[in-house]
């Protein structure tokens, strides 16, 4: 087997020719060779010697407490999770939305910002703007899933705020669902996945 001196000070150009014999040699190899290659160069890396790599204790194995969690890189990525969504829709009048949201759908008054209005249901949060455009009201909507559709609908429907080409059907996308209009002309679907039945 050829020797091939690890001399980290003297690369330059003229040393191509030989990285090329280098990568030759190495593809050359078979895998126990490439292994105990690998663990040559570690052992110059780390100042090991060669045939005595270190140990893993394994008696001082533990799982890691919340606190070097929140430290460790590992485990950022559950921080960008996406976790729920709010539905923001315009509003052409405050006190007629809030009168609508709470006497025929239910939902609790949380706050008024200026006219930015808060309100909520079970888990759902919705949120509505101030706008003087009905035409905007009216290409507005939103999507919220629903368990217990049927209820509901029996619940919404003597109201006369059904959407005319709204009514509750199973769709071919396996979600049963039926559409609303909120007092601005905002559309919103309720939906339950069939599956959940």
């Amino acid at each position: 087997m050829s020797s091939y001196p690890l001399e980290r000070t003297a690369f330059n150009a003229q040393r191509a020719k030989d990285a090329a014999n280098y990568a030759a040699y190495f593809r050359s190899l078979t895998w126990q060779g490439r292994l105990h290659l690998a663990n040559l160069f570690n052992s110059i890396a780390y100042g090991y010697p060669e045939n005595e790599p270190p140990k893993v204790d394994r008696t001082v194995f533990r799982a890691w407490s919340k606190e070097e969690q929140d430290k460790s890189e590992i485990y950022k990525f559950d921080e960008t999770m996406l976790k729920s969504a709010v539905p923001i829709l315009a509003s052409l009048n405050e006190e007629e939305t809030v009168k609508f949201y709470t006497e025929k759908l239910g939902f609790t008054f949380y706050s008024s910002w200026e006219g930015y209005l808060i309100l909520g249901l079970d888990k759902i949060n919705l949120h509505l703007w101030p706008c003087t455009d009905p035409e905007i009201a009216k290409n507005t909507g939103c999507y919220i899933n629903v368990k217990g559709i049927d209820k509901l609908y029996a619940k919404y429907e003597p109201l006369g705020i059904i959407h005319p080409n709204g009514k509750l059907e199973e769709k071919p996308w396996r979600m049963k669902q039926f559409s609303i209009l909120d007092n601005n002309g905002n559309i919103i679907h309720f939906g339950e996945d069939m599956g959940d039945e």
